[in-house]
């Protein structure tokens, strides 16, 4: 987890220093590919974990988090997941 969460925050400090625009670019998307990932290769854990990093440390810079080529079976459990 821990790599890619150093990942994450190095590109979000790269965001803030060097891309944001007070006042016009404020915030960013982001986008996790499960492309040719099977159900158990899914990393349940390094999502969450992701979610919450960004979620503490950068409220208001995450506009919205998106997960695109996740399996069918996945996507039905999803709104499970996030009630837990």
């Amino acid at each position: 987890y821990d790599l890619v969460i150093r990942v994450l925050v190095f590109s979000m400090e790269y965001f803030l220093s060097y891309m944001a625009v007070p006042g016009k670019i404020e915030s960013i998307n982001v986008v996790i590919d499960l492309k040719d990932l099977t159900i158990s290769q899914i990393p349940i854990g390094v999502l969450r974990e992701v979610h919450r990093s960004m979620g503490m440390y950068y409220v208001g810079r995450i506009f919205r988090f998106y997960i695109c080529n996740m399996p069918r079976i996945l996507g039905t459990l999803v709104p499970q997941i996030g009630r837990a």
